[in-house]
């Protein structure tokens, strides 16, 4: 579904030579910056058919206001967030084709959601909710499907998403959790995980990158071990894995057997000592991240 390192290499977000320069500023509002009215699909998009990313919100923004969601000094910060797709890693401004991003915004009706999903060719997708609210996304207009490109010293794993349906973790350019797996794991051999807490499966598929013989995914959240299984096949794996949809609890009674290593990957503010006690009696090592 996604060749990684292909779109590594393409570089999608870069600005060509054409490309304009332009960059607002986020806190002041849009109207003391440009002239809305001169705002359309077309405004600001280069021959090579990318457009800044400031103007794809200035776009959205502009849509915003039109249609009430938000007031007529609104800055770009009250728009929403921005999630880019495929995301991967870099640090230089992001120039966009289309259909390359999917909103996430709080202030954002579904009418406006429509209108901005069939304007502005940049957007694919329109969630309403909040990026620091979990469990609260909606689908409004338009694809929520997306794809982030996670980096490791073993290769690039994809990773397909339903973004309403999960919580947002952007790649890192050096992701603590897979500096910590990698130097855990890089003197094993012939080794077993226990991913309990899977998430889209990003960790135990490092894992078997990694050279484990076995993983056993699970998380209780049943979109979460769906998208699991769709990453596994994008990444090329066919087995040597087992997926649950399980509490973590329950998921030990049934498997009733041992692990080398135990991944527990929890939200913040969850408490690992319960999950540790019952966890050690089947796993020789559990790593909490």
């Amino acid at each position: 579904m996604f060749r990684c390192r292909e779109i590594l290499n393409k570089k999608i977000f870069k600005n060509c030579e054409d490309c304009p320069d332009f960059i607002l500023n986020k806190l002041i509002p849009l109207n003391k910056q440009v002239d809305i009215n001169k705002i359309s699909d077309s405004w600001k998009r280069c021959s090579c058919g990318k457009r800044p990313l400031d103007a794809v919100m200035a776009h959205i923004l502009k849509i915003m206001i039109d249609e009430k969601d938000l007031n007529k000094n609104a800055c770009l910060r009250d728009v929403g967030s921005p999630l880019l797709t495929p995301m991967y890693y870099f640090e230089h401004y992001p120039y966009l084709p289309k259909e390359s991003l999917v909103l996430l915004s709080p202030h954002i009706s579904k009418e406006t959601a429509e209108r901005i999903v069939n304007e502005v060719s940049e957007v694919k997708g329109v969630i309403k909710g909040n990026i620091s609210e979990l469990g609260n996304y909606r689908l409004l207009s338009g694809s929520d499907a997306r794809c982030d490109i996670v980096e490791t010293p073993v290769g690039c794993i994809s990773l397909f998403k339903k973004q309403s349906q999960i919580h947002i973790e952007l790649p890192k350019k050096h992701d603590p959790k897979i500096v910590t797996l990698y130097n855990h794991m890089k003197n094993l051999s012939d080794f077993t995980v226990l991913d309990a807490t899977c998430g889209v499966g990003t960790l135990g598929i490092f894992s078997l990158k990694m050279g484990a013989r076995r993983v056993i995914f699970n998380d209780i959240w049943p979109p979460a071990t769906y998208m699991t299984l769709k990453n596994l096949e994008i990444n090329g794996f066919k087995n040597g894995f087992e997926i649950y949809n399980l509490d973590v609890l329950k998921l030990i009674q049934i498997l009733k057997e041992n692990f080398d290593l135990c991944i527990l990957d929890l939200f913040p503010g969850m408490d690992p000592k319960k999950f540790i006690y019952k966890m050690k009696n089947c796993c020789k090592e559990i790593i909490v991240l």
